[in-house]
């Protein structure tokens, strides 16, 4: 089986990445499930962590992507992502109009022009909390991993060879600025935040899958059992600094995997596949679960665990149509005219 994503042609090791792709997704989507904030912040509040994977590996396919040439890097980025995103912008603004009263806070147009463009603006979108989010809440990740793609565009610009050093002394030094000088301007606060640093574990975790050599390993079931463990251990990780070390590590095992080839199964290529469904799943799944949750209630009991459930497997089927049709067709369309 060999699949087609990010300009990568995944199969063998990188079918392994899509896999922790569609784990780090599941864990962010349970992060955002109602009832489970009903049983106290313990039970949940680690899940957001499969964000920072997705950051991990966004930074080691960017170095794995690039190890030829970076023409046309920036573009390439630009249309595998913001078409999706401003589709879906523009549908939730044009409900935010229609139906206000199911919508936290109402955007005007210099808003939606804001969120268009990942420029982060202050809204009230609770009634107790200001939020930093554009239009669609989750797209609060994908200005974040834009600013990454600049600053590696940037990079690559002044030295393909080192563009990996050079965009990981740049973040750190982003993010040192944050923690020393603590920005107000909502603008600097956004884009210093400490999240930058999660890119930077991916490309180390590049540099030491390079120097690796993975003919001589053969425990693949225990390497396999190792990674999964890791991967749970990372999600229960609240130390930042830990959690960048996990994670590093956690790309590093995985990348392993793929070069043993310890799994070959149907289930195994069907989570390749749905790896692949990934950011349509990560942009979409809120809404459909917050959709269900009025029927369901975010209380711990057997009808919210229900409809919490029906709602992630609905999430997953739209993200599939989503995916089939914007980031396939479409994305493949704008790459023929434009590359």
């Amino acid at each position: 089986m060999v699949t087609v994503v990010n300009n990568l042609i995944v199969g063998g090791q990188n079918a392994y990445i899509q896999v922790l792709r569609f784990f780090s997704a599941l864990a962010v989507s349970l992060f955002h499930v109602g009832f489970l904030d009903s049983l106290g912040p313990d039970y949940n509040v680690w899940l957001v962590n499969g964000v920072f994977v997705f950051y991990a590996i966004s930074g080691y396919v960017t170095m794995l992507s690039t190890e030829r040439r970076t023409e046309k890097f920036m573009l390439k980025r630009i249309i595998r992502i913001m078409p999706l995103y401003w589709f879906l912008t523009l549908v939730t603004f044009m409900a935010m109009k229609l139906i206000p009263s199911i919508f936290p806070y109402n955007p005007s147009v210099v808003e939606l022009l804001k969120s268009l463009f990942l420029i982060p603006y202050s809204h009230r979108a609770t009634a107790t909390t200001d939020a930093l989010y554009p239009i669609v809440s989750m797209g609060h990740t994908i200005q974040t991993t834009m600013l990454y793609y600049v600053i590696f565009w940037v990079s690559s610009s002044l030295s393909q060879k080192r563009r990996g050093i050079l965009s990981s002394l740049i973040i750190i030094a982003i993010v040192v600025c944050g923690y020393v000088f603590k920005p107000s301007p909502t603008f600097l606060k956004f884009y210093m935040k400490p999240d930058l640093i999660f890119f930077v574990a991916g490309i180390v975790a590049y540099y030491l899958c390079k120097k690796l050599s993975c003919q001589n390993i053969k425990y693949g079931l225990l390497i396999t059992t190792f990674t999964i463990a890791l991967f749970f251990v990372t999600m229960c990780s609240h130390n930042r600094w830990c959690q960048f070390v996990l994670i590093m590590l956690l790309m590093c095992t995985t990348v392993i995997l793929g070069k043993v080839k310890a799994i070959n199964s149907n289930v195994f290529n069907h989570l390749v596949i749905m790896g692949n469904w990934t950011f349509s799943y990560f942009l979409i799944h809120l809404y459909v679960v917050r959709f269900l949750e009025v029927f369901g209630g975010t209380d711990f009991c057997v009808k919210a665990v229900i409809c919490d459930t029906v709602a992630i497997v609905l999430s997953w089927c739209a993200s599939y149509i989503l995916y089939e049709i914007v980031e396939k067709r479409f994305t493949n369309m704008l790459k023929k005219r434009l590359l």
